[in-house]
């Protein structure tokens, strides 16, 4: 299944190729994807004409070191103007090694981890993914029950490897 619906230039090409894999794994055979603005799509339901909505994050693998799995820059003005909305859900994703790690977590839960972060001048914060006796942690949060992962093929490894690169 192949998706060409995340074309954010910031994620460049490497991200933009995990971003539509990621979207098509997470897609229901009953939805249209709808791309809104930079990395926010709307996913629209044929059968039940409900609507779930992604804000999808790419972090870089210059971004990790240790035991942090996800690093990315939350606005804070992007999150509250979704307040109030329903099915609106973040999407964290990382290529680590043969696999893409990703984690698609309900507004609710990053509004409880955002309270626990600073706020940086421009009015955002940075949110860290890190693991911790193999469970996954956002700021004392743990969210290791919304993990997903996506195997790739060896093929898939080397375009990904290749668009990185090239990137």
């Amino acid at each position: 299944m192949s998706f060409e619906v995340w074309q954010d230039k910031r994620s460049k090409l490497s991200g933009c190729l995990v971003g539509n894999k990621v979207l098509g794994h997470v897609k229901l055979p009953s939805e249209t994807i709808v791309h809104e603005k930079g990395t926010v799509f709307k996913f629209r339901n044929g059968k039940t004409r409900k609507s779930r909505t992604f804000i999808g994050r790419i972090a870089g693998q210059e971004y990790l070191a240790g035991n942090i799995r996800h690093f990315a820059n939350i606005s804070r003005s992007q999150h509250n103007a979704f307040k109030g909305s329903p099915n609106v859900f973040y999407l964290f994703i990382t290529v680590s090694g043969k696999e893409i790690n990703y984690w698609p977590m309900p507004y609710d839960v990053i509004s409880k981890v955002l309270r626990k972060l600073p706020v940086k001048s421009d009015s955002s914060s940075f949110l860290r993914i890190h693991e911790e006796d193999k469970r996954f942690i956002a700021h004392g949060i743990d969210i290791t029950r919304y993990r997903r992962r996506i195997r790739f093929s060896d093929s898939q490894s080397r375009r990904y490897r290749k668009a990185a690169v090239t990137a």
